[in-house]
Parts: structure tokens; sequence; C-alpha cells
């Protein structure tokens, strides 16, 4: 008699414990997909150019970093004869900010341009 009653309490604890568990995946689940749609939801951020020059099919910019940045964290967006250049990911490296060229290509069609972003020293 004992043993089946042990035996019914260690099922229902697992039961438990395995519909616990679900229940925080799920929980897990519903925050990342919160976190997620905010991170797409921000506007990116117009950076300053500290620096420009360009080539046959590309544009060297210099930009700001804390020591991670690539291209890839920012994104070229032309509109007519207009370039705004935007940043899309932070740079979270804690190296102190400093000044690097990078190199973007320049979509063949586009022979002249205007900057709309703000120039710094």
């Amino acid at each position: 008699m004992k043993k089946t009653v042990y035996r019914l309490l260690s099922r229902l604890l697992l039961l438990a414990s395995i519909t616990l568990s679900i229940i925080a995946i799920n929980s897990i689940n519903a925050f990342a997909n919160k976190f997620t749609e905010q991170a797409i939801s921000q506007k990116t951020a117009l950076v300053k150019v500290y620096g420009l020059t360009i080539s046959d099919n590309s544009i060297n910019l210099q930009l700001m970093s804390n020591g991670c940045t690539t291209t890839d964290f920012f994104k070229l967006q032309w509109q007519n004869n207009q370039l705004q250049v935007n940043q899309i990911k932070a740079d979270h490296c804690r190296r102190m900010p400093h000044k690097i060229w990078l190199k973007f290509t320049i979509p063949q069609q586009k022979n002249g341009f205007m900057l709309v972003n703000n120039f710094a020293f």
C-alpha cells in the first residue's frame, strides 16, 4: 500500500515539474519574442560622418567605433540622389571611441549623390 502511494506521489511530482517546465519555457519564449519585436521596431540612428572619400564603385566613410564596428552595423539608404547612412546595430565593445574608415560599395546606377548625414570633426 505504501509503495503504491509513493509511486503515485512521485508520478504526480514528476507531472507537476514537467508542467512547470513547459510553463517556464512558454514564458521565456514570450519574453524573447517581445524583446525581438522591440529591437526590430527601434528606429535606426543617423550617424555623424567624420570623413568621406569616393572611388570608382565604393565610398569610404570615417565613422566612430568602440572597437567592434564593421560595415554590417550600418545601412546605406538611397532616395533619388540622396544618401543616408544609418546605424542599425550598436557597438557594445568597451574600447575608447575612435574614428575608423569603412568601405561601402555604391550601386552602379549611382553617379552623383548628396549625403544627408551631418559632418563632424
